[in-house]
């Protein structure tokens, strides 16, 4: 059952929330930047973050089709459980007995726990931090809840 895209999921969803943020920050650096005294060392960081960003945009792409032949095998592999990447109902949610759906639920809950802490940490800290710092708490937040979900459906999955 580890085998199955659905219980992988949260780790690809953890992959590309990563991947974003190597994407999205150093252009927020780069932003900050322009502002240095010394334009030669400017330069120099605006050129070393745009290859991050690049390298990032590189992975998201090279994970998205990665993603996209997993889902292709695991639906001709499995045709009455099918993924669609592009669903707006989360493809994680297990629900094929009684006891995936419990296990769903503990999940979702646990899940929901944390954000319904984290949410409001977030937006008092968000007050006194830079913007960079605020996108670097969702995307923490982002992977810490794609974690425990992962974490516990993991539990209830055999080989």
């Amino acid at each position: 059952m580890r085998k199955d895209l659905r219980v992988q999921m949260p780790l690809w969803n953890i992959a590309a929330i990563v991947e974003m943020g190597a994407i999205i920050i150093p252009m927020l650096l780069s932003d900050i930047r322009w502002f240095d005294k010394d334009l030669i060392f400017s330069l120099k960081m605006d050129y070393i973050l745009g290859l991050i960003s690049l390298g990032g945009i590189f992975l998201f792409v090279v994970s998205c089709i990665l993603l996209i032949l997993k889902t292709i095998q695991f639906n001709k592999e499995n045709p009455n459980r099918k993924v669609n990447i592009f669903s707006l109902i989360p493809n994680e949610y297990i629900e094929d007995d009684e006891m995936f759906s419990q296990v769903t639920n503990k999940a979702t809950r646990k899940v929901y726990t944390f954000l319904s802490g984290a949410i409001p940490m977030l937006i008092i800290v968000a007050a006194f931090l830079p913007k960079i710092w605020i996108v670097v708490l969702l995307i923490l937040v982002a992977v810490i809840l794609n974690f425990i979900y992962y974490v516990e459906i993991r539990k209830y999955t055999l080989t």
